[in-house]
């Protein structure tokens, strides 16, 4: 009895001495990993401070994290800095770190925490956001054939905390600036057809040609919206909305083409006071109803 508590208990030790030290050993193959994947698909300067990979943590998954992430855009946005994330996480099974170099890597969950995201277009049309390398017809159909060339994401979860974003557009002169964003969402987005369930909040900013139409409005979310990867189609349903107290609910989709977007989006307003309509009208065009009733 003694001799079999003994091996169990020397048993133990190893495998837990083994979760801890293993990780050293695959976080220089993991930063390399992620360093081909970026140089391959982006065209920006990314970087990144420590890598850290943990079997412990969320065991049986493996538990991987990138800290202080920087994404910075080449011309015509030279030196802007399009993104950055205090901290990447990512989980995923510890048998995805067993796989031979150029097979799939599957990553089960990503969180995201305070990030900041600025989106910029400018009079010409450019984006500074269309930053993934194009790939020629020759190398696409390598890829499709060759199972083993891709790098790819079955995200079944996902979490963004603390985090802004903004976007401006000198063209028609709008600037959008959601902040302390919270957003999470579970879907399938490997498969060609999913659904993907979101909830959001966030404070929203917007001002078009100088008018300032929202300051600071809490806006709440929920979102399904149906995955159609293969077609690049996105569509809303069931999506349920709140601008300060006003409630909105609204339906449509959005479809991404070569060379433009086809988007139809309908809202409506099921029921709401007078005064929480009050409470989004543009200052400019409310400063003189303060004595309505």
């Amino acid at each position: 009895m003694k001799k079999a508590l003994k091996i169990t208990g020397t048993t133990l030790l190893v495998l837990i001495v083994l979760l801890i030290t293993i990780p050293y050993v695959f976080q220089g193959k993991i930063k390399d990993l992620v360093k081909q994947s970026i140089n391959k698909n982006i065209h920006a300067k990314v970087e990144f401070g420590d890598v850290s990979l943990s079997f412990i943590k969320g065991f049986p998954q493996a538990h991987l994290s990138v800290s202080n992430v920087v994404i910075t855009n080449y011309k015509p946005f030279e030196n802007d800095t399009l993104a950055r994330a205090k901290n990447i996480a990512f989980s995923m099974s510890v048998k995805e770190l067993f796989k031979k170099p150029g097979n799939p890597i599957v990553v089960k969950s990503i969180y995201v925490d305070e990030a900041l995201i600025t989106l910029k277009t400018d009079t010409l049309g450019n984006t500074n956001y269309n930053i993934t390398k194009e790939t020629d017809k020759a190398e696409a159909n390598h890829a499709d054939n060759n199972e083993n060339s891709s790098f790819s994401f079955n995200i079944e979860d996902y979490k963004i905390k603390e985090s802004a974003l903004t976007y401006f557009d000198e063209a028609s002169k709008i600037a959008l600036h959601l902040t302390q964003l919270n957003h999470s969402g579970r879907g399938i987005f490997s498969a060609e057809t999913s659904q993907l369930n979101t909830k959001s909040e966030a404070n929203l900013s917007l001002s078009i040609d100088s008018t300032t139409y929202l300051s600071g409005n809490t806006i709440k979310l929920d979102a399904l919206i149906d995955l159609d990867l293969k077609n690049n189609k996105y569509t809303f349903k069931e999506n349920k909305a709140f601008l300060n107290n006003l409630p909105l609910e609204f339906n449509g989709y959005i479809q991404l083409l070569e060379n433009e977007q086809d988007l139809a989006i309908t809202f409506e307003n099921p029921e709401s006071d007078f005064k929480n309509f009050l409470a989004v009208i543009p200052k400019t065009y409310s400063k003189n109803i303060e004595t309505v009733q």
